[in-house]
């Protein structure tokens, strides 16, 4: 009754109190712990001793036994493990000698002469001097609980999905830490946890050391796992999420600024993750930190993810300030970073706040070489924990790819497994100050649908749109929608793009918008459909100075169906997504 029509008791330890009167009370049990519906309670069936007066000392514990039972616990008289071998054997409470007691101790199933015998209540309290066992029977000295006892109770409120000889499964959704404890657990050998286990402290994976997650991992509010250089955490099929309906802060990468992130033996300099088989990371605040927050010698984090998913993280991948280098010639190299088949999903389960709110599911800051094959990424619509200015990839001083996979059998590919953005306000941002280096792009056989911006990309060196599919749409009536905008970019290559009209979008939208080129580029064998213009040359788009004036943006062997406007030069119209403008 109370969880079906209580439905917010069922995030508690219910304990349920009766009295039954005299001529109903046909059981002779004080009380007992047990599951309904995979929700755990315990009942004092007797609230009383008498119809009119509660015996205090016996109530409590009582209590204290039944909540013994909620976490692991067993008679000491008739219900724990008395074979000596047994990975449950408490020998702090019966030691390794069969205690005397006043009944014939019979041979546990299982067991040879290696046993004892059970604690058999008052026949074992005359023999021995008190505190007593917690679980050793109704007395008021029955208080102690032995340090492997303690141990198991932690066990049950952590392995939340084994079942030893109690069922304590629900237990660890009960207790809700404020924070993660201080004294973390470290992993200084190889490890595999093919089990579900709720952490109530952070993990630090240490140099040398493998983690290898298989099972599920609840981390604790605010808790978080280190991967220090020299360690590897393996994610294969594992799931790390969070304990309770708030964020924990993730994985942290630790790297080091001035090593490669070449293997050396089998070895890398820095911390490495690898997730594969749908491994799942959710509800954190940064999924992969790919650094030592706040120390900025410790840079570099390496991270490879095949067919995992990032799912309603804050963020989901956060890289900066690092540059890789050959281990022999010193010569500059991509950043080791890939993801292939990934899935970085932010949807209305986001436990965001105030505090963390979504936007952007890749942070990169001046590093070069991330690669990005065939992963979709997507964002609900705009809400209190997730803001309108979203990015699947925003970059600053960084250079990337993004690229499909080939799905065909032939030479050259002829289909691919595209890359899929949906739902952001710029789907890819990726910009430069102008630097003496400014990084490159390349984005090829993707497809972007229900964003305002597909690619915005400005001041880079060199950008690469190629053979994708751009579905153009607005989400306000004061912006119009864009396929690709590129501002100061000093060498494009702009081909083979499909740019048109999203399915529900009502209002106009451009295709290319170029804003102030000074080089020499094309706009090459496009295609432009249902749009108010395909494209769109704004400012000067010449090489500055050049005595004729004739080199600078040309617009070659590119098709257009039923658009308002082909070319459009000049500044597009003020009005909220107007047509207008000179048609060139």
């Amino acid at each position: 009754y109370v969880f079906d029509n209580y439905p917010e008791s069922q995030n508690v330890l219910n304990h349920i109190f009766t009295m039954p009167p005299a001529s109903c009370a046909n059981d002779n049990r004080w009380g007992y712990y047990s599951i309904y519906n995979g929700n755990a309670f315990v009942h004092t069936y007797y609230s009383m001793y008498s119809d009119w007066y509660v015996v205090w000392n016996d109530h409590i514990e009582h209590i204290a036994h039944e909540y013994g039972h909620a976490v692991g616990l067993h008679h000491t008289y008739d219900g724990e493990k008395r074979c000596i071998s047994h990975y449950d054997f408490l020998d702090d409470v019966f030691g390794l000698c069969s205690e005397e007691t006043c009944e014939p101790c019979s041979t546990p199933s299982g067991c040879e002469d290696d046993y004892v015998c059970y604690l058999t209540k008052q026949c074992f309290w005359n023999e021995q001097t008190p505190p007593f066992p917690l679980m050793s029977g109704n007395n008021i000295n029955s208080r102690y609980i032995s340090p492997k006892s303690a141990g198991r109770m932690h066990r049950a409120l952590s392995l939340y999905d084994n079942s030893f000889t109690v069922n304590n499964k629900p237990m660890h959704k009960y207790v809700k830490e404020k924070y993660s404890y201080s004294i973390p657990l470290t992993i200084t050998s190889n490890e595999t946890w093919d089990f579900a286990i709720k952490m109530y402290q952070d993990i630090v994976v240490a140099n040398n050391a493998i983690l290898t997650i298989t099972g599920e991992v609840k981390m604790p509010i605010d808790g978080k796992i280190i991967v220090q250089p020299g360690a590897q955490l393996i994610i294969d099929g594992g799931r790390i999420t969070s304990a309770h309906n708030q964020l924990w802060s993730g994985i942290e990468v630790w790297g080091n600024k001035n090593t490669h992130q070449y293997a050396v033996n089998g070895s890398y300099g820095q911390g490495y993750v690898e997730l594969k088989n749908g491994a799942t990371i959710e509800n954190a605040v940064c999924a992969l930190n790919l650094w030592r927050p706040d120390y900025w010698s410790c840079t570099g984090g390496i991270v490879h993810a095949t067919d995992a998913v990032f799912r309603n993280n804050a963020k989901a991948v956060h890289a900066l300030y690092y540059k890789n280098h050959h281990p022999v010639n010193g010569k500059e190299t991509d950043y080791n970073a890939n993801f292939t088949r990934c899935q970085f999903v932010v949807d209305n389960n986001f436990l965001g706040d105030e505090d963390h709110v979504f936007y952007k599911h890749v942070d990169l800051n001046h590093v070069r070489g991330f690669k990005f094959r065939a992963c979709e990424f997507s964002v609900s619509a705009p809400s209190d924990n997730i803001s309108y200015w979203t990015s699947g990839i925003a970059a600053n001083e960084a250079g990337f790819s993004v690229s499909g996979l080939c799905n065909s059998l032939v030479n050259p590919c002829t289909t691919y497994d595209q890359s899929i953005f949906l739902g952001f306000f710029t789907a890819i941002n990726a910009v430069s100050s102008g630097s003496k280096s400014p990084p490159a792009i390349t984005v090829t056989h993707s497809r972007f649908a229900d964003n305002d911006f597909g690619v915005y990309m400005r001041k880079l060196s060199h950008a690469t749109i190629l053979s994708c599919d751009f579905n153009v749409k607005r989400q306000d009536n004061w912006l119009c929608g864009t396929g690709i905008f590129s501002e100061g970019v000093f060498n494009f290559s702009i081909e083979e793009n499909t740019l048109a009209k999203y399915n529900n979008f009502n209002g106009n939208g451009y295709g290319v918008i170029v804003k102030g080129l000074d080089g020499q580029n094309q706009i090459y064998r496009n295609n432009y459909a249902g749009l108010h213009c395909g494209n769109l040359a704004e400012g000067k788009n010449i090489i500055q100075g050049y005595p004729s004036n004739y080199l600078g943006l040309e617009y070659r062997c590119n098709t257009n169906a039923r658009n308002n406007l082909w070319l459009q030069h000049g500044a597009p119209d003020p009005r909220p997504c107007a047509g207008g403008g000179r048609a060139a």
